[in-house]
């Protein structure tokens, strides 16, 4: 039995220690200064941080300047912002300009590449970084990989999996990775710590297979909202605790 706030006691389940929960109906449904009240039980309970919440403006809208100058990086980003918009209560993410925008999406050059984060959210700068080494050679594996799964299905002809794969279907394969990365991130923009469930797309280690299989990065469906019920609930919860 925990004490939230001015004395509500709620019982926590051991299922909800070991998995992010859903906030539901009730949840939800509080008057603003409720949550202002208990505002620490649900960040600790629904694993959420105001201390991500930087780039709001005073009503509550993040607007978004995008600083890639990228085509392909553009499409994704728009993708991400709209997943989200759609399912929330009201649209929150906003295309910003150079000299209007509370949120920045770069590109940086790092010289090695390593395991680390593809992107990344740093509210003290309200900066989504994209690392750019990853970016490039990200194409050609998922170029690779395609490949060697249509094979499996097409048998050894190389000049025929060639024909078929070709680089239009790569780049939409990763345009779709980076919208669901982007995604990820947009949603710790809005408060969202990582998930422990592996279904969420706010779970740490969220990976994606569909890109490789090129029967499935041709259909429209490849581009299907990402994100589970628990992400967009504990999305709505954390715009509730917005100080």
């Amino acid at each position: 039995m925990i004490t939230v706030g001015t004395g509500l006691q709620v019982q926590v389940s051991a299922k909800s220690r070991s998995t992010t929960p859903t906030p539901n109906k009730t949840v939800l449904a509080h008057a603003s200064n409720f949550y202002q009240l208990h505002e620490t039980y649900y960040e600790t309970t629904y694993g959420l941080s105001d201390d991500y919440q930087t780039a709001f403006d005073s009503h509550g809208r993040v607007w978004i300047y995008n600083q890639t100058h990228s085509k392909a990086l553009s499409q994704s980003l728009k993708a991400a912002m709209k997943n989200w918009n759609q399912q929330l209560a009201a649209p929150v993410f906003y295309k910003g300009t150079k000299k209007h925008h509370t949120l920045t999406v770069r590109v940086i050059n790092r010289q090695v590449k390593t395991n680390e984060e593809l992107a990344w959210w740093q509210p003290t700068t309200q900066t989504l970084s994209i690392d750019n080494l990853h970016y490039q050679t990200e194409w050609q594996a998922i170029n690779k990989y395609m490949k060697q799964n249509y094979v499996r299905q097409a048998g050894p002809d190389l000049a025929k999996v060639t024909a078929a794969i070709d680089d239009t279907a790569t780049t939409t394969a990763r345009n779709v990775e980076y919208a669901r990365i982007l995604t990820h991130e947009l949603g710790h923009v809005l408060g969202l710590q990582h998930s422990k469930n592996q279904t969420d797309l706010m779970y740490a280690g969220v990976g994606f297979s569909d890109i490789y299989q090129y029967a499935a990065v041709i259909k429209d469906q490849i581009w299907a909202n990402p994100l589970s019920v628990t992400d967009v609930k504990r999305g709505q919860l954390a715009l509730k605790l917005l100080d």
